[in-house]
């Protein structure tokens, strides 16, 4: 999941017509670790699947891939906030969540969801405020 949304935003892929452009998309780790993308485009007479819909095809999944970052702790990471004056170390595993602030209906971005929100509350769309952050990736949490 973490990959194809990746892919789709750094390519500005905002519609379900410029997806279905793409006839692969294939994932290429090369030996120094790097991640790019196998990619062929559709030739102008190739059928293209009129079955996509991103409600069922992406969405729906968000939630189980949110979920399954909750339960792998390799996930978790912790930073430091401030707001209002109050200074706090919130425990978060990253999340992609639906952009409603985009024009395309593939708009997606990654978050930080709590940890001790989302274990309350997995449905809600919680997430930390980029702007109240002032230290990521803390370590030496006691």
């Amino acid at each position: 999941m973490d990959l194809f949304l990746t892919f789709i935003t750094e390519n500005d892929i905002e519609t379900v017509e410029k997806l279905l452009e793409h006839k692969r998309i294939e994932v290429v780790i090369n030996n120094d670790g790097h991640i790019e993308y196998a990619t062929s485009l559709r030739d102008g007479n190739e059928k293209k699947d009129t079955h996509f819909w991103p409600m069922a095809s992406i969405d729906d999944y968000l939630g189980w891939d949110a979920l399954a970052s909750f339960f792998y702790t390799p996930c978790h990471k912790v930073c430091r906030t401030l707001f209002n004056g109050k200074e706090e170390l919130i425990p978060y595993f990253e999340a992609w969540q639906y952009d409603f602030s985009g024009e395309g209906n593939l708009k997606y971005k990654k978050v930080k969801r709590p940890i001790n929100k989302f274990r309350i509350e997995p449905w809600a769309a919680w997430s930390i405020n980029e702007e109240c952050i002032v230290e990521d990736n803390v370590e030496n949490v006691s």
